[in-house]
């Protein structure tokens, strides 16, 4: 009996086959990845062609900006645009589109 031409059933990739560039977020210690990293994964996509923001993204984003850096006291407060990493604890790894700091 010949199985040429059979299809072999894809197995899911373990979580160690996935780098850790396609990685968003980390929440409980359970990844959270890139929307699309399938695809990176398939290679129908490269890691950079996911990781951009849609230009709804940006437009709300600097909205937000501009209006923050207008009503915010720049004297007691710090604001980080740009996807700014958050170790919160062990297992908890957050990024922010925007992060508002209480200035030191």
């Amino acid at each position: 009996m010949s199985t040429a031409g059979k299809a072999k059933p894809q197995e899911e990739p373990s979580i160690t086959e996935i780098p850790t560039a396609l990685i968003y977020e980390e929440m409980d210690g359970q990844a959270i990845y890139y929307h699309g990293y399938e695809k990176v994964l398939k290679g129908e996509e490269t890691v950079e062609g996911i990781m951009g923001s849609s230009s709804l993204k940006s437009k709300l984003t600097g909205r937000i900006l501009k209006f923050l850096y207008i009503h915010l006291d720049g004297d007691n407060y710090r604001v980080y645009p740009g996807e700014a990493g958050m170790h919160l604890s062990k297992g908890n790894n957050l990024a922010s589109d925007i992060a508002i700091y209480a200035a030191e």
